[in-house]
């Protein structure tokens, strides 16, 4: 046998053909120089010299080594687009009669391995230096290689383990030492550097086939434009409808590829399901574990029972034999000209047409979705008025002209009398008068220094507010209907989904479907191949690594469940593609890190920046942090899951009010969407650290749902539409709990119960197991109690992501179980109580809740400055200013985020009734005595503290008016509200602020133990 170091034959095979390397199969040679003839004796299998066969040149080739290197362990060898990684010897042949052919020839060898070679044309050769190879990045790549071999020590269950598992966490130390080379085209590249890109994605028509909004397409467009991009996707936005939409349109580019990954399963499913429902899942592979490989692999294999056809082959086919959908609008065939058009070219156009009207029905439905919500909020603001308002008796105002007027102009009346009530007698006053009349009309014995008068206004400012916005919305309505909203949507998908199906007839018709049959890694070797024919790539974070072969690079990936992705298992999938898409919400649950595996007293290495802490971040509040203001983001805002009153609790809570409400009025399927019940006085949670059942439960809160489900069960309504769907998707009613143990109670405890249910159909999950998905009914357990144990437990159940998880999976009603007390040492449950009480006026039946009515103080404030400028001596306001500015400043603070303050409300309009004051209260509180700053909880409404600025002369020196301060800090005391008074002539008031919104937040002031007690009919 010949030396294959020393030369390379390359010659065609028996039948012709190209030629190729056959190096290893010759067994010697004989070359006429001058002639360029060669002479190929081949060898037997056996090694043995057999046949031989002469060639003249080029016919055969006979080439010399060149010259021979070894690759250096930062770079890797392309050839021919396959991907070769160290150690490796380079060597480059020369063919010995024309010095201009060159071969290449790439040689592994490794100890205990069989050796292997790869040969092409030098022109396919190429050398790709690792981006990670020094610098920035290889610090940060060995950051991450350290930390995993911190958590997965070698020895440990899941240390050096196969891909064979679907889990992000876990399974990564494998992955980690065979992760050497980093492409420096890949997305992978761009989050070590902390660099980003714009793509040069085409810049033709957006197509949506799934249901969009305008934040959905700003959305996809981001992610087509830019190398690393995010999609904020707050509960129930249509994140999973902007995946599709974007995987649509990479499919439109030819030969353009995609992956969707999550941290589990469910994710990757539902983009699956999805796919499945529109009859395009043929362009999808669902791979991930090597389990799940193998059913691919082996689903490939199965037959249609009718025809006998391969199931590869036969969604496709089906497919394929679909007629193509008429285009709604006639424009193919022939211009106006009477010119040959492109169909294609014209379905572009039409799509075009089509987004621009669509543009003007988003935002028509955005404005009307806006202005319902507005509505509710009024109404309820009216109603809260309305109970307060029947203990009192009011003037009778129906033939005053203002009470005709509009809301703006009887807002205005309140705040300019409210600062100048009295006007001057005489000559001075007159011009004012006549003002007044006009912009007001009649005023004759109209008393603006009376509290039930101007009770009485504020009634009216809501009748007419509520019956301006309605006129508003039917407006709206009207705009919706002669455009043909639903027409219009419909129009642009089916426009898009055309688009969509002749790209794909291009890319499938006239040819059969490649196998991939299930021999050990059949993916991994043909990757190119099963790429092209499966250009959607459905697996894990962990796994992405195990099915595709070295450097592979879709064009895209998409994390989703970003928030529960860590960056280890994040940076796997970013290897593995060009540029990545990361959907999540950083204000619902983050990563859970396992150390199981970490030796005692063994700590995780120091992040080289704090953007990597892969113990501090997930993968989206990682990318966050390391690009800033500079990273392409897009949120989400318009909500369809859940009712307006469940979804406004998480909204205002936890994304400043951003998210719009959008689910339909006649929708709502509950009248008391919201709700709790409370337990039985006394402490019942139960801790165990031994025995078989380790964890945390509360038997008695187990009870409470039982008794409640069963109340409910011949009510709940399963939906058998859904009987065929598998797991992972929505559920008619579910429990939730931040414990394990409570969840196994209860589901014990309700198994029987709804044996004849269907497991389909109901869940019992810790919250974390909820995450990404809906149900109808949710019920939360909090399972603490109010002993220190309970108390230090707290912090775990009170996190802010867990709250707005748990409820913002309810579409149509959530319940809240929960102890005697109310949890009162919380800050978000405590919220969340409250929050239910002012939603439904039944739950406020002891008139204990002091609220604000926000929608109208936050107008009446803006008026109010307004008309304050125009009163002579404005000094006199200059010390309420210099307050209001400095709390502002302090509220800006994160530790008071839901906290808002308004100027000089009224008392009267904080007190549900004056059942709590003596004589001499109620007749000051009839006056319209105001506290000059509220400050309060902007989602619950709940009024925290009265602050009150006290000029010295007026004040101090004036007994008369110490007396009323101390009246309305009795009255305001009563209702378990304390007054923070801060004279002029003081020090130290940002501290003071401080000191009391903290104690007003935290310790529970005797307006909370109030609250409390007024839950009980609940």
């Amino acid at each position: 046998m010949i030396n294959p170091n020393e030369m390379l034959v390359m010659a065609p095979q028996s039948g012709g053909g190209p030629l190729r390397d056959c190096t290893r199969r010759v067994y010697g040679i004989s070359a006429h120089v001058d002639r360029k003839q060669l002479k190929v004796t081949y060898a037997r299998k056996d090694g043995s010299e057999g046949g031989s066969c002469s060639y003249r040149h080029p016919a055969a080739r006979l080439l010399r080594p060149h010259t021979s290197f070894e690759l250096p362990p930062e770079e890797v060898a392309v050839l021919s687009g396959e991907y070769w990684t160290p150690p490796l010897t380079v060597t480059v042949f020369v063919d010995q009669w024309d010095d201009r052919f060159s071969m290449v020839r790439v040689s592994r060898h490794r100890k205990g391995r069989a050796p292997a070679s790869r040969t092409c044309p030098i022109e396919e050769f190429s050398r790709v230096r690792s981006s990670a190879h020094a610098g920035g990045p290889a610090h940060v790549l060995d950051y991450l290689r350290r930390a995993v071999e911190v958590l997965e020590p070698r020895g440990s269950a899941n240390a050096g383990r196969s891909g064979c598992d679907d889990r992000c966490t876990g399974l990564l130390r494998g992955s980690y030492e065979r992760m050497r080379f980093v492409h420096p085209e890949s997305a992978l590249a761009a989050y070590l550097e902390g660099r980003n890109s714009t793509t040069s994605f085409p810049g033709g028509p957006v197509i949506l086939p799934f249901r969009s909004n305008e934040d959905q397409r700003h959305a996809v467009v981001k992610a087509l434009s830019h190398q690393v991009s995010v999609i904020d996707g707050p509960p129930g936005t249509g994140k999973t409808e902007t995946i599709l939409n974007l995987i649509a349109n990479i499919l439109l580019d030819p030969g353009k590829s995609v992956g969707v990954v999550s941290f589990g399963n469910a994710a990757v499913d539902n983009v699956r399901d999805k796919l499945e429902d529109l009859g395009i899942d043929f362009v999808a592979a669902r791979v991930g574990s090597s389990k799940r490989v193998k059913k691919f692999l082996h689903d490939q294999d199965d037959r249609d029972p009718e025809t006998g056809r391969e199931a590869r082959n036969v969604r496709l086919e089906r497919w394929l034999e679909q007629p193509l959908q008429p285009l709604p609008v006639p424009t193919a065939g022939v211009g106006p000209g009477g010119e040959e058009v492109d169909p294609a070219e014209s379905l572009v156009d039409q799509v075009l047409t089509s987004e621009r009207q669509l543009l003007t029905v988003w935002r028509a439905t955005r404005e009307l979705a806006v202005l319902r919500n507005l509505i509710d909020a009024y109404a309820l603001e009216a109603a809260h008025l309305g109970r307060r308002a029947a203990s009192d008796e009011l003037p009778d105002l129906t033939s005053l002209p203002l009470l005709r007027k509009d809301s703006e102009r009887i807002l205005d009346y309140l705040a300019e009398t409210h600062l100048l009530p009295d006007l001057p007698h005489g000559i001075a006053g007159l011009i004012p008068r006549v003002r007044r009349y006009f912009r007001y009309g009649r005023l004759k014995d109209l008393d603006p220094t009376d509290a039930a008068t101007v009770l009485r206004l504020e009634k009216a400012f809501y009748t007419n507010r509520i019956e301006e916005l309605k006129e508003e919305e039917l407006l709206l309505q009207g705009e919706l209907e002669n455009l043909d909203a639903d027409a219009i949507r419909a129009n642009h998908e089916e426009l898009s989904f055309g688009l969509l199906g002749r790209e794909l007839r291009r890319r499938y018709s006239g040819r059969a479907r490649a196998c991939f049959d299930e021999r050990e890694g059949a993916i991994f070797k043909r990757t190119p191949e099963f790429i092209a024919e499966y250009p959607v790539v459905l697996t894990t974070c962990h796994s992405i690594r195990w099915n595709l072969s070295e450097g592979t690079l879709l064009d895209w990936v998409v994390i989703d469940e970003a928030s529960q992705t860590n960056p280890l298992a994040a940076a796997l999938a970013m290897s593995r593609a060009r540029n990545v898409v990361i959907v999540g919400d950083l204000k619902q649950l983050g990563p859970i890190l396992d150390k199981k595996s970490m030796r005692p007293g063994e700590r995780l290495p120091v992040p080289p920046a704090p953007g990597y802490d892969v113990d501090a971040h997930s993968i989206l509040s990682s990318v966050a942090d390391i690009y800033g203001p500079a990273l392409p983001r897009t949120m989400l805002k318009e909500h369809f899951r859940c009712v307006p009153a469940i979804a406004e609790f998480c909204n205002q809570m936890y994304y400043e009010g951003a998210l719009i409400p959008c689910r339909p009025a006649g929708d709502v399927k509950s009248d008391a969407p919201l709700a709790v019940i409370r337990t039985a006085p006394g402490n019942h949670m139960r801790s165990s650290n031994k025995g078989a059942e380790k964890g945390t439960d509360n038997r008695r809160e187990v009870s409470e749902i039982e008794e409640y489900l069963d109340g409910i069960l011949e009510d709940l309504s399963i939906d058998p539409s859904r009987q065929d769907k598998v797991m992972g998707g929505d559920y008619d009613l579910g429990v939730c709990t931040p414990y394990r143990l409570q969840a196994k109670r209860i589901d014990e405890a309700l198994g029987e119960r709804f044996e004849d249910v269907g497991e389909r159909y109901w869940s019992v999950q810790t919250v974390h197991k909820f995450q990404g998905r809906g149900v109808r009914e949710m019920v939360f357990s909090t399972v603490v109690d109010e002993t220190r144990l309970g108390h230090i437990k707290l912090r775990f159940v009170d996190d802010p992501r867990l709250l707005n998880v748990a409820v913002s999976r309810a579409k149509d009603r959530f319940v809240l179980v929960t102890n005697r007390d109310g949890v009162p040492r919380s800050t978000h449950i405590k919220a969340l109580i409250d929050y239910i009480r002012f939603q439904d006026p039944d739950q406020i039946v002891d008139g204990q809740v002091l609220s604000v009515f926000d929608l109208l103080y936050r107008e009446y404030s803006q008026r109010l400055a307004h008309f304050a400028a125009r009163v002579d001596g404005g000094s006199r306001f200059l010390s309420e200013n210099i307050m209001w500015t400095l709390l502002g400043d302090i509220l800006t603070d994160p530790a008071y985020e839901h906290l808002a303050a308004l100027p000089q409300v009224r008392l009267r309009d904080l007190l549900p009734d004056t059942s709590l004051l003596n004589d001499r209260q109620r007749k000051f509180v009839r006056s319209v005595s105001a506290v000059d700053f509220a400050v309060y909880h902007r989602v619950t409404r709940r009024l925290l503290l009265a602050i009150e600025v006290n000029g010295t002369a007026f004040h101090e020196n004036n007994p008369v008016q110490q007396e009323r301060d101390e009246t309305k800090r009795s009255i305001l005391a009563a209702y378990g509200v304390d007054v923070l008074a801060l004279p002029t002539n003081g020090s130290g008031e940002e501290a003071k602020i401080r000191e009391a919104l903290d104690r007003a937040l935290h310790e529970g002031p005797g307006g909370a133990i109030m609250v409390d007690e007024a839950i009980e009919g609940s």
